[in-house]
């Protein structure tokens, strides 16, 4: 073929057949480069001929590896693109949720594991009972609270169920006597806090992610179903399918009956409370899977066993599944160092509520965490994937303790929200004896109170409210004195010679009475400490008493 044939066979194949355009280059640019030589022994038209066709082969040809180069990277983005929308299909799917939740170690037990992984190909239904019997959450309920957001973050519709009817009766579960009955207003008020309190913190969970692509939360109590419910359509109804033996071969029911003090019948039919509550959800919510504690695994079973009895609930007009699916799964108890339950019954609960557990109790809690448990405390209490862990258990042998400050931060974050995490940070850096800047007293003064009424913190750091006009005339020896790091003004005046004073954060080795109110007094504090690390105390200024 000439070298004019060639160069327009490349024009046309372009960058859609990177080898034949290839070879094609190659040989049109030796055809042209033996034309421009042939020509030099004949004429100069035929040899700017032939050079034209030798740019035009070699312009082609650049063009051609171009155009190639860019198809294949193309190709090549494209096959990851969609490798890596597999991979994150694969991990976000909704089979792939109970994977993760095992390779996590958040999976105690589970019923029919490989139907459930086949059950979970397709966007399913999920809830987690909680029974408001405080006015708060702890971090007993915590784990769950994520093992569900695992579930939202993978497709499924996540649903938390109050228990604002079987309150009233009790869960006997873990117990070896009857809960003190409480009444209907506090129920009441109980569940309507933990309904807001699990509102925010799904609200966090998902603060880094797009809410719009996610299942809503649906937040139920199950009063406004039981409520209307009578004795006598109860017992012609689900406890018709109830078997006795069963109930009585659960674990709840049998430690009860071999103590002491035994179990009231109230007591007893919690489980079947607790079994038609799953009923109820099954029927009107198409709720598939129960999720709950480890120690709740006889009351999701007796849900189980209700569902695939084919109950129908109380009302339920419509046709019962000749198959129905029901499936429960149950996440490890958060234990003590002494294998202790934590909870409010074992009276060493760490509230998710600030205002009972403070923010720097809360974190420090966290920050406290044996090294032993740390890796497993990440896997449980956030959503870091597992590779970020390995990274930081690989940081935490050069640099003790730094696995502990992710985990606390991080708990802190899902839990309480980025604003209590920076008042956390910024009272534990006060605490410390670190540099504080003007743009942290605001943060400070948030979280332990800008008035003697309303005062928190009480425990995590000491405070004295102090009238403004009073500050403007006291000396930063009288600070000590009253702070009790001083006993007398001679040794206040000491500790300050000695440069063991620091006033927010600044070591201080005079006595400037004048300058008392240049100390952030503006910003409502002033912090004095003997030490940067000790005796740490915060006078909070406040308008005068009006006279």
């Amino acid at each position: 073929m000439n070298p004019v044939g060639m160069v327009l066979r490349i024009s046309k194949l372009g960058g859609s057949d990177s080898s034949r355009a290839d070879l094609l280059c190659r040989r049109s640019t030796r055809a042209a480069g033996s034309l421009v030589a042939g020509a030099k022994r004949t004429d100069r038209v035929t040899s700017n001929l032939g050079r034209m066709l030798q740019n035009a082969a070699q312009s082609f040809c650049r063009h051609a590896a171009i155009r190639a180069q860019l198809l294949s990277y193309s190709r090549r983005s494209i096959a990851r693109q969609q490798s890596t929308a597999a991979i994150d299909a694969t991990q976000n799917a909704a089979i792939n949720v109970f994977d993760l939740l095992e390779a996590r170690g958040m999976v105690k037990q589970s019923t029919s594991n490989a139907g459930l992984r086949t059950h979970l190909e397709n966007p399913r239904s999920v809830y987690l009972g909680i029974d408001p019997t405080a006015e708060s959450l702890h971090v007993g309920h915590l784990l769950g609270l994520v093992a569900l957001g695992h579930f939202q973050r993978a497709g499924h519709e996540p649903i938390i169920l109050i228990g604002g009817g079987t309150g009233t009766v009790g869960d006997p579960t873990g117990r070896s006597d009857e809960r003190i009955a409480q009444t209907s207003s506090t129920i009441a008020n109980n569940a309507r806090l933990i309904k807001a309190q699990v509102e925010g913190i799904f609200y966090h969970f998902t603060s880094s992610l797009d809410r719009d692509t996610l299942p809503a939360l649906r937040v139920v109590n199950n009063r406004d179903w039981l409520k209307d419910v009578s004795l006598l359509e109860f017992l012609a109804g689900p406890a018709k399918y109830a078997r006795v033996s069963q109930m009585l071969a659960r674990d709840s029911a049998k430690t009860r009956l071999e103590s002491q003090s035994g179990m009231s019948f109230t007591e007893f039919t919690y489980q079947l409370l607790q079994a038609y509550d799953f009923l109820h959800l099954h029927a009107h919510q198409r709720c598939t899977i129960q999720l709950g504690g480890s120690d709740q695994w006889g009351n999701i079973q007796s849900g189980i066993d209700l569902i695939n009895r084919r109950c129908r609930p109380i009302g339920f007009s419509q046709d019962i599944s000749t198959n129905p699916q029901a499936f429960g799964i149950t996440v490890p108890l958060l234990q003590t160092a002494a294998g202790e339950k934590f909870g409010k019954s074992a009276g060493n609960a760490i509230w998710l509520d600030r205002d009972r557990t403070n923010d720097k109790a809360f974190s420090d809690f966290f920050r406290q965490t044996r090294d032993t448990d740390v890796r497993q405390y990440l896997q449980y209490f956030t959503f870091l994937p597992s590779r970020e862990i390995d990274e930081i258990m690989q940081k935490q042998e050069t640099q003790p303790g730094y696995a502990q400050e992710v985990l606390a931060e991080h708990v802190t974050r899902i839990a309480r929200g980025q604003n209590e995490l920076d008042k956390a940070k910024a009272i534990i850096n006060l605490i410390q004896g670190g540099s504080l800047g003007k743009e942290h007293f605001k943060t400070i003064l948030d979280a332990i109170g800008r008035t003697p009424e309303e005062a928190k913190l009480t425990n995590a750091i000491a405070r004295t409210y102090i009238a403004g006009d009073i500050i403007k005339r006291v000396g930063h020896h009288n600070l000590l004195v009253m702070s009790g790091m001083a006993e007398t003004k001679s040794q206040a005046r000491k500790f300050m010679a000695t440069g063991s004073y620091h006033v927010n954060g600044d070591k201080l080795e005079a006595d400037p009475r004048t300058t008392i109110a240049r100390h952030l007094y503006a910003q409502g504090a002033i912090t004095v400490a003997r030490g940067r690390r000790s005796a740490l105390h915060v006078f909070v200024v406040h308008p005068p008493a009006s006279t």
